[in-house]
């Protein structure tokens, strides 16, 4: 069969030739020009079932000129190997793949010989990967090499020819483990690959980075949950250990094989996408009403902008507050396409708010106002879970808005509903303090505004306003 040859001279010189080889048969030329120069000492690289990068059916030579070596002491003369794939060659490395493996490291091909025993060896083939089919065999795999250590050794007696190595080394590889993922007894995804990280929470974004553990849509993975059991290769389970790092495959990089072919992973995973929260920039940058948030602390919405989303749109989401204060923010209706608007627009049925301090909340109505629904904490409410929730703050009324002519007739028709907590739904548990209007020139305004028990508060204008 036609194959290439890579040849490295001294690891500097790369040279390339096309030569007609069978498939355990001695190399040919250019290897006789290469004796004829003394470069007569060589190393061969087989890439085990694998490929080098951007090539195809190469095989790596190194090739050296024993004059060029210095002996020691002794008189011996000895070669320190680079790995094809370091990038201590530079130009001259060879990146090595294969597809759904790692490499184990490099480790010594043995050629076989009428002499060899092949009883309970492992056979190689031509291309140095692992065969159990005896007529293909061409090697025996044997030790691995150790590049820091491990040195070819000259024989000042013996006559090289670079067409017979002077050492093979092969490839071999590690299959990459299945990572079974597991919520609860049931299945909900697979991976493969050398390990499997911890997620851990991002404290810069308030995210969940998953690393490369799996990601499951609409489910966050409770980390304190996570458990793995290694499963060998005749199916027996192992002991199911807590995970609080990186897991891998139980590897023998020094014989290349794994011990693990299946490691099950289990945990708890949590309804909704969720978020740990320690800031209010947090909060705003995330902007997800659907989403499931853990205060971890008071958060300070003080120059900080509310979420866009909350205020306009549907809440369907979480916040779990843990005591925490959420203060000083300062909203206001930016879609004039919304009928409900507050710190919330509306909350849903699914919503759930427990556990958390609103204070000194601003809220401000203001433009285009026919038909909206306002609520300080939100617009309406359509049946959410509320827990040891307290609010304080303001409804906002612009004097320019509260004094328009039009704004007026809408207030005093209904067309505008206004309640102190909720526009709509779910005043009546709500205990309510007193109300008053607030603005800085008293003699601009002379309306006046009043609470009822439910909540809802009317703007009362003089006769004749």
């Amino acid at each position: 069969m036609k194959r290439k040859i890579i040849t490295v001279l001294a690891l500097a010189l790369l040279l390339s030739a096309a030569v007609l080889l069978s498939s355990c048969s001695q190399w040919q030329p250019p290897y006789i020009s290469l004796d004829k120069s003394g470069s007569n000492v060589s190393v061969k690289y087989l890439s085990g079932g694998g490929a080098f990068e951007g090539t195809n059916g190469i095989t790596v030579v190194d090739v050296f000129n024993p004059q060029n070596i210095s002996a020691d002491e002794n008189g011996n003369k000895s070669i320190s190997l680079i790995p094809p794939e370091s990038e201590k060659r530079g130009n001259n490395a060879f990146e090595i793949f294969r597809t759904g493996y790692a490499l184990s490291g490099w480790f010594i091909a043995e050629p076989i010989t009428e002499n060899s025993d092949t009883a309970g060896k492992t056979l190689l083939d031509a291309n140095g990967a692992i065969t159990t089919v005896k007529e293909d065999a061409c090697y025996i795999l044997s030790d691995k090499w150790n590049f820091d250590s491990d040195k070819v050794t000259l024989d000042a007696e013996k006559t090289y020819s670079s067409a017979v190595p002077a050492l093979t080394l092969t490839a071999l590889w590690l299959e990459h483990v299945t990572f079974e993922f597991y919520d609860g007894e049931t299945k909900v995804g697979s991976a493969t690959g050398l390990s499997v990280d911890l997620p851990v929470w991002d404290t810069a974004t308030g995210k969940m980075n998953y690393k490369n553990f799996l990601s499951v849509d609409g489910k966050t993975v409770d980390i304190d949950s996570i458990t793995y059991q290694y499963i060998d290769e005749n199916g027996v389970s192992g002991e199911i250990l807590p995970m609080t790092d990186t897991v891998a495959g139980l590897y023998d990089y020094d014989k290349g094989v794994c011990n693990s072919p299946t490691v099950k992973i289990y945990a708890d995973w949590l309804d909704g996408e969720w978020y740990r929260i320690t800031d209010a920039v947090q909060l705003r940058n995330i902007n997800n009403t659907a989403g499931c948030y853990d205060i971890q602390a008071d958060l300070d919405f003080t120059n900080v902008p509310w979420p866009t989303l909350f205020a306009d749109g549907e809440f369907t989401g979480k916040i779990i507050g843990n005591g925490h204060k959420i203060s000083n923010v300062n909203a206001m209706r930016k879609n004039t396409s919304s009928s409900y608007s507050g710190l919330f627009g509306s909350l849903s049925e699914t919503s759930v708010i427990e556990n958390v301090t609103f204070e000194n909340a601003a809220y401000t109505i203001d433009g285009s106002i026919r038909g909206v629904t306002y609520g300080l904490l939100a617009g309406a409410n359509g049946g959410a879970t509320l827990t040891n929730v307290s609010v304080s703050g303001k409804l906002v009324f612009t004097e320019r808005l509260i004094n328009n002519r039009s704004t007026k007739q809408m207030l005093i028709d209904g067309d505008i509903v206004i309640g102190a907590i909720f526009g709509e739904g779910g005043n009546s548990h709500v205990n309510f303090s007193s109300v008053t209007l607030e603005h800085q020139e008293p003699e601009k305004v002379d309306a006046t505004l009043s609470i009822d028990g439910d909540g809802m508060i009317t703007v009362t204008y003089p006769d004749g306003e």
